[in-house]
């Protein structure tokens, strides 16, 4: 019936996120193109920061391995986040961790 059916709560549940890429090329990266990209990601609120460290995460995979314990320095990261730290400190120890590893 067109009362009923007036009535009914409607939602639109399929929304498409848009493809976020990372400013930084993981491959070529040195000091000073990581220290240019902190410079730039400096003052990011507590929810851009998020979607930044689960991008780097994503992309750090694609071209080292990590193990758990590393993986779990991630996690940690994103959990820092999410209490409002600093985001210049959180994404430089994740980029000179991942700059590191061999």
């Amino acid at each position: 019936l067109p009362t009923i059916k007036s009535r009914l709560i409607c939602e639109k549940r399929k929304v498409e996120k848009e493809v976020k890429k990372l400013d930084l090329d993981l491959k070529r990266m040195d000091l000073r193109m990581l220290f240019d990209f902190l410079q730039k990601n400096e003052n990011l609120d507590k929810n851009e920061l998020m979607d930044q460290i689960a991008l780097l995460a994503k992309e750090c995979v694609k071209y080292k391995d990590f193990n758990a314990e590393e993986l779990e320095f991630f996690y940690e990261s994103y959990e820092l986040a999410k209490l409002n730290s600093k985001s210049g400190v959180l994404l430089a120890t994740l980029l000179l961790n991942y700059y590191t590893k061999k």
